[in-house]
């Protein structure tokens, strides 16, 4: 590292030296040993020049730190506003000290005005075209300064990371923006599907409304079994802690305790609460001494049992029937579907239409927790 910046420092000054005798001889760079020749006193000159270079560097060095460690937003941005504003601070100050430096030396020794458009038009450029090239360097290279100031390395890295997160968090604010209007277009997608959902479901509404119309009409069970299926009994059983009356099909009791068979055939233990609850509700028909049927799942007819004289099997609905048969075996099933022949009428009462008038399709929807 050492040898690195030993390098660059004898790199400086050699362009020190070389941008001396630009500045000197000027116009008659292609034929400097004229001018030499010509102007006795241009050796010392040139060799005065170097240490007001340095000087020239140091005050450009001081300045490039200064702004950069005021966070000045202009040298911030990086862009063609801060490289003139850099300039104008750097280059400005010393082309004019340099104007005065060369006024009263040029004057001491001629009775001739510096200012003339000769000078602008061929030698003022040697200088004033390296001394703009090398501030408009620094400003984009500020630690390749010949002079160092304390922290300053330190601040061009705090920079350096200041900027790259700076970056980072535009990059972010840009990919929110973009998600953000995702998140908009999704919206706008679910409202309108919400829109679409909503007038079918106000359609199907509409339907159940009148199938449940029907129901009150005319006391058919096979209505109002349509109308459970079409409103609750097609989702999945969920019923988080609670039961419904319409997710049992029927409840039989085992030495003492009750249990209910469910729609998906799940056998639950029907508590204190539950069992007053079922045995209140007219929905369910006492068919033999220890089974309660719901009768919204069973068909209005019986079907005789061969050698069983006077008992009856009650027929559950096809697609509950077979989600029994799933889990439960055929002989289980008819033994708990059995309508005995002293508690037949209990089965027959229910149809009666007198009594079917009196139903009400609400109890179905009561509810107990488990």
């Amino acid at each position: 590292m050492g040898k690195l910046i030993s390098l660059f420092n004898c790199y400086y000054f050699i362009g020190i030296f070389i941008f001396a005798l630009m500045v000197n001889l000027g116009s008659a760079w292609p034929y400097p040993m004229s001018r030499l020749e010509r102007d006795p006193i241009m050796v010392g000159t040139i060799a005065a020049t170097i240490p007001l270079t340095v000087l020239y560097l140091y005050f450009i060095a001081l300045i490039s730190h200064r702004l950069q460690s005021s966070g000045n937003r202009f040298v911030k941005q990086r862009n063609g506003t801060g490289l003139v504003f850099f300039v104008s601070c750097t280059a400005l100050p010393i082309w004019l000290c340099h104007l005065l430096v060369l006024y009263f030396t040029f004057t001491a020794v001629s009775a001739k005005s510096l200012f003339s458009a000769a000078y602008f038009a061929a030698d003022f450029w040697f200088f004033a075209i390296p001394l703009i090239s090398y501030c408009s360097y620094l400003y984009f290279y500020p630690l390749n300064a010949l002079f160092t100031f304390k922290n300053s390395r330190v601040l061009e890295e705090e920079q350096r990371v200041l900027r790259k997160q700076i970056g980072s968090l535009t990059t972010t604010c840009e990919d929110l923006s973009a998600a953000k209007r995702r998140m908009r277009n999704e919206k706008d997608e679910l409202l309108r599907t919400k829109e679409v959902l909503s007038a079918r479901l106000s359609v199907l509404e509409s339907r159940e409304s009148e199938v449940l119309q029907l129901w009150r009409q005319e006391r058919s069970v096979d209505v109002l079994f349509t109308y459970f299926q079409q409103a609750y009994l097609q989702y999945p059983l969920d019923f988080e802690g609670d039961l419904c009356m319409y997710h049992i099909v029927l409840v039989h009791k085992s030495a003492g305790v009750y249990f209910v068979i469910l729609v998906n055939g799940m056998k639950m233990l029907l508590n204190g609460e539950g069992q007053l609850k079922v045995l209140a509700n007219p929905w369910f028909v006492n068919t033999s001494q220890n089974v309660l049927v719901n009768m919204l799942f069973c068909k209005k007819e019986l079907i005789g049992i061969p050698n069983r004289q006077g008992n009856k099997l009650l027929q559950l609905r096809p697609p509950y029937r077979t989600s029994l048969e799933e889990v439960y075996t055929c002989s289980k099933l008819d033994g708990w579907l059995i309508s005995t022949r002293r508690l037949k009428d209990n089965f027959i009462g229910f149809w009666d239409y007198n009594n079917l008038r009196k139903m009400d399709e609400s109890r179905l929807l009561e509810r107990f927790n488990i």
